[in-house]
């Protein structure tokens, strides 16, 4: 069994007991895609996605892998912005409007981070107008 197997084999196992104990927790992984091609990434990811809906597990996920980042809807991201002395946080519940208005611009998710969209939106071209 492959490192990147044996970890996607621990998460689901971590996964599972949480949920079928109904126990209320956090699981934090690291690079999710780490070890695996990229449709077992994916795959995992969209089971997990589909086994938390509705559970009372939070799952934070980070990954620095753009075909990764652009297949997970901007709607379970969340961006941290870091400025001196504070981080900022953008997610699709405190910046709606920006990440709906993001679909228009025609780009990949990896896009919106990339450029900062999330931080700033179309304010710039409204406020030219």
């Amino acid at each position: 069994m492959s490192q990147g197997m044996f970890r996607a084999l621990s998460l689901l196992v971590q996964l599972n007991f949480s949920l079928l104990s109904k126990t209320p927790s956090c699981i934090l992984i690291d690079d999710i895609g780490e070890g695996l091609d990229y449709e077992r990434s994916k795959s995992l990811i969209d089971l997990i996605i589909e086994k938390v809906k509705g559970s009372p597990v939070q799952v934070i996920m980070t990954t620095n892998d753009r075909f990764i980042m652009n297949n997970i809807p901007l709607e379970y991201w969340s961006v941290i912005h870091r400025v001196p002395k504070k981080s900022l946080f953008y997610n699709y519940q405190n910046s709606k409007v920006v990440f709906d208005d993001f679909k228009f611009t025609g780009l990949s998710n990896f896009d919106f981070l990339s450029t900062e969209f999330y931080f700033e939106g179309f304010e710039i071209a409204r406020e030219q107008q």
